[in-house]
């Protein structure tokens, strides 16, 4: 297991083959939050405060897992402020894969999805566009390739992203279509701010 602080606030802790053998852990059973995970993320923050110093000091928690590789995923635990929602339970909160993607909010905003042929691919277009992007963005898995939905703030201003975007993967017609099939059989690896993540933790 390893450990990273990446600000005050927030870290990254990589399981290794050899820790998830020892904790019998995988993303499908981290995002079911059961009682043995929650006891193995408290054993977790242990580890995390004696080897880089990060203390919880009574604060909410937010856990994401997020896939690296079939050997390896990643755990980001960011310290939430006094003022975040009601809704993030004190102590741990995993936020699973398979969590049905929020609706967009109504007056049509637009929707564009690449695909990617592998991990590493949706990593490099993220990192390619974290610096201007703007919006909402989630990551998907479906057929063994990676999908990365995008909500631009400002559709004007995405233009010259979504060329950029498209040098790493394929930009597919008909998005809402394509929305439909990954929300129904994909399998949802980061619920909002993939952008965000893949550029910054990976």
């Amino acid at each position: 297991m390893q450990f990273e602080r990446i600000n005050d606030n927030k870290i990254k802790v990589i399981f290794l083959r050899e820790d998830i053998r020892q904790w019998n852990v995988n993303i499908k059973n981290l995002a079911e939050n059961t009682q043995e995970m929650q006891n193995m993320v408290w054993s977790v923050l242990r580890l995390a405060e004696k080897e880089i110093g990060f203390s919880i000091n009574g604060a909410q928690l937010q856990v994401e897992a997020v896939p690296k590789s079939e050997d390896e995923f990643i755990i980001i635990i960011t310290r939430l402020p006094a003022a975040t929602s009601r809704n993030h339970i004190r102590g741990a909160r995993v936020v699973p894969p398979e969590t049905v993607v929020k609706k967009r909010p109504k007056g049509g905003a637009p929707i564009y999805i690449f695909r990617f042929l592998g991990f590493d691919d949706a990593v490099k277009g993220a990192k390619a566009i974290a610096g201007s992007f703007a919006g909402r963005s989630a990551l998907y898995k479906y057929e063994e390739k990676f999908y990365i939905t995008i909500i631009p703030f400002n559709k004007d201003a995405f233009f010259e992203l979504g060329n950029i975007m498209s040098e790493y993967s394929e930009k597919m017609a008909i998005s809402s279509l394509i929305e439909g099939r990954l929300r129904e059989y994909g399998k949802q690896m980061i619920e909002s701010g993939a952008v965000e993540i893949l550029a910054q933790e990976f």
